[in-house]
């Protein structure tokens, strides 16, 4: 989906899927600054995989909550960790609706920032 607007002529509810909106303006975003974007999903899925010079270099799950939720937080944090070791990656992002921290995991760093942040920094940033 890419017209959020003709999505929600169709939807039951304005506020349905939340979520798969956040989903879409991250990934637009990231079509804005030309990275090329894939799906990952082996043992969980992780929402977009950017690759730089062929090679996967960032992965990106967007959960549009602040994950307080210990089932959400497991579910999203285990499925980007799974993605980061078998693509030999050292740091991973969940975008997220406010939460913002570092967490470090065996030398291994996940990113939590707000959707809002991501979406305003500077092209070179994740």
């Amino acid at each position: 989906m890419i017209d959020t607007g003709l999505r929600n002529v169709h939807a039951r509810s304005i506020h349905e899927d939340l979520g798969k909106q956040a989903e879409n303006i991250v990934y637009i975003e990231l079509r804005r600054r030309k990275q090329e974007i894939f799906y990952y999903q082996e043992q969980g899925e992780v929402d977009f995989i950017t690759t730089s010079m062929g090679k996967p270099d960032q992965a990106f799950q967007v959960c549009y909550s602040d994950m307080t939720d210990e089932a959400t937080f497991r579910r999203e944090y285990d499925s980007l960790r799974r993605c980061m070791k078998n693509l030999h990656l050292t740091v991973g992002h969940i975008l997220t609706l406010n939460r913002e921290e570092s967490l470090v995991d065996g030398g291994d760093t996940i990113k939590l920032m707000p959707i809002y942040k991501f979406l305003t920094a500077a092209h070179d940033a994740p």
